[in-house]
């Protein structure tokens, strides 16, 4: 519940049935339905602001508790980069819907390249960095996969 400041309940709702149908999963597969988001599209998170498609898992992948610990690593290095005063970009490919390059824009100045090859989620993706007031100067788009 700390890790999300706004819809508390419902995320908490969503992120518990989530957790369940996938532990419930591993142990026999086919066991529960997959979880869609419900709640409000605006969703506030101590990672930053982020719109999501109701009907999805969108809210999964911007949750704080998604891979949490490549989060914490992304954090680190980024605190280390800042405390040797070192200038440094993020490069994000896969970016979905923004859960590490809006993170990375927010804790530092660096400079991003963020790479998505899904139409919706770059939409989605260029709205989550308005949400947050990242400017467009700081960032470039390339709705592409890489391989």
């Amino acid at each position: 519940l700390w890790t999300v400041r706004d819809p508390k309940l419902s995320f908490f709702w969503f992120e518990f049935r989530y957790s369940l149908t996938n532990l419930l999963n591993s142990i026999k597969p086919g066991t529960a339905d997959q979880v869609f988001y419900q709640g409000p599209e605006l969703v506030d998170t101590r990672l930053g602001k982020f719109k999501v498609r109701r009907g999805t898992q969108d809210a999964a992948i911007i949750s704080p508790a998604f891979e949490a610990s490549d989060l914490h690593f992304l954090q680190q290095l980024i605190e280390r980069k800042k405390a040797e005063e070192v200038e440094f970009g993020v490069i994000d490919i896969g970016a979905n819907i923004g859960t590490f390059s809006v993170r990375a824009a927010l804790l530092s100045n660096c400079r991003l390249w963020v790479f998505e090859p899904v139409p919706d989620n770059m939409r989605l993706l260029k709205e989550n960095f308005q949400l947050n007031q990242i400017g467009q100067d700081r960032v470039q788009f390339f709705e592409l996969a890489l391989s």
